[in-house]
């Protein structure tokens, strides 16, 4: 009769030495499946960071040219910043006091 995890040994009652000899093949296969499951590891990881390697982003064109323009119309801007170099932008006090006060609210809470 056999055993039924092994299917080679025998049943019953073993021997001292063969405790012994148990005992060292469980302690080989221990080890064995040690170094087995530490080189798949190494592997994995090897594999992993070979892709991450290899990826890469590559914008079209017309992405390019919108992350290399500014977030404003430029035009815009200088034309107000002439407008007021030469006094001709209109400036309405009482909406600026208004919103001044709205930020001290805010700040004070």
């Amino acid at each position: 009769m056999t055993d039924p995890i092994s299917f080679n040994k025998p049943l019953g009652p073993s021997s001292p030495q063969r405790g012994v000899a148990d005992k060292a093949e469980r302690k080989a296969a221990v080890s064995l499946f040690e170094a087995n499951s530490a080189e798949a590891s190494a592997q994995a990881v090897k594999a992993k960071s070979a892709s991450a390697a290899r990826d890469e982003v590559v914008l079209s064109n017309v992405a390019q040219i919108a992350k290399d323009q500014p977030a404003y119309d430029k035009a815009k801007v200088d034309s107000i910043k002439q407008a007021i170099k030469d006094g001709q932008y209109p400036l309405d006090a009482r909406r600026i006091a208004e919103n001044f006060h709205a930020l001290e609210k805010m700040i004070r809470g």
